[in-house]
């Protein structure tokens, strides 16, 4: 890779349900995204990836244990479940991992089925491996997350530090709670995942940007104001993205249905604005080269 500034514009929640595979895949086409992540509990998770393969999409995998069923038998993953048998929700999880109430061994018999499921739908490991809801950077779970990264090979993540949180107001302010706690959590983890040969992105961004209910916090306005959190120098940085098509049906989720996120007429804003003509020109004045993590 040159010297030059390298933009990795990743896609999250691939298999989510049809209408988000369908728009990722135009978003692709239409040069607004470079990677995608792959959840992989999901019953459109083979169509994702039959879509990603004909049309030469970079699929990384996208670890789940915060939402819908697991993988694993219940029985062995029991510490991350609630009463019903699925995974505990994003802030239930966070508490757990932070009270050290999960069990390591646990997190790795899922992580290594949805490797192994990742392998099974795509012919590969995969290069690359976040975490949906950015799990992976969760106490007692990062630990278990580099453990078996080593373990398969995989030297890819993210790092989802986002530090133009504070200057975001136009957040709605529970999601910014719970998104400042996970750039703590980030800021414990790059050590940790260093010290295990796992790299990522040298910047961060997308936390701040993420539409929800109708609101256009992706806009080239808002971009603009949180491209100077990028430190001076950084070489490469990574945009996180959910662009789609808003579900209109109850097919998808990961075993409970689609969520609102999936239903939010917000999905199609993200994906009008990654292809516009006025963001191309913006990162081509700014210097950024879009690049794949498939090029590492």
């Amino acid at each position: 890779m040159s010297a030059d500034r390298v933009l990795y514009v990743t896609a999250d929640d691939f298999g989510y349900c049809p209408q988000r595979n369908h728009g990722i895949i135009d978003c692709f086409k239409e040069n607004g995204i470079t990677d995608t992540s792959l959840l992989v509990n999901t019953s459109y998770a083979k169509h994702a990836v039959d879509l990603g393969l004909h049309h030469g999409l970079p699929m990384g995998l996208h670890f789940n244990v915060s939402e819908g069923h697991p993988l694993s038998e219940a029985k062995d993953i029991e510490s991350l479940l609630d009463k019903d048998g699925c995974f505990l929700d994003k802030d239930q999880m966070l508490l757990a991992g932070e009270e050290r109430r999960l069990c390591v061994n646990q997190i790795k018999t899922e992580l290594k089925a949805q490797l192994e499921k990742f392998k099974v739908l795509t012919g590969s490991y995969p290069k690359r491996v976040d975490g949906h809801q950015h799990v992976h950077v969760f106490p007692t779970i990062r630990e278990a997350f580099a453990q078996v990264l080593n373990e398969y090979n995989i030297a890819l993540t993210r790092i989802p530090l986002d530090k133009s949180l504070p200057q975001a107001d136009w957040m709605v302010p529970e999601l910014k709670q719970f998104l400042e706690e996970v750039n703590e959590c980030a800021k414990q983890t790059r050590e940790l995942f260093t010290a295990h040969g796992i790299k990522s992105s040298d910047a961060f961004l997308g936390c701040s940007l993420m539409n929800f209910e109708s609101t256009a916090n992706l806009t080239l306005e808002n971009l603009r104001s949180v491209m100077t959190s990028v430190p001076t120098g950084t070489i490469s940085l990574e945009l996180m993205v959910h662009p789609g098509y808003a579900s209109t049906t109850e097919n998808g989720g990961c075993g409970q249905g689609p969520d609102d996120f999936a239903k939010d007429i917000s999905r199609n804003w993200e994906l009008n604005f990654l292809t516009s003509k006025e963001l191309q020109e913006y990162w081509n004045a700014e210097g950024w080269n879009k690049a794949s993590w498939e090029n590492l």
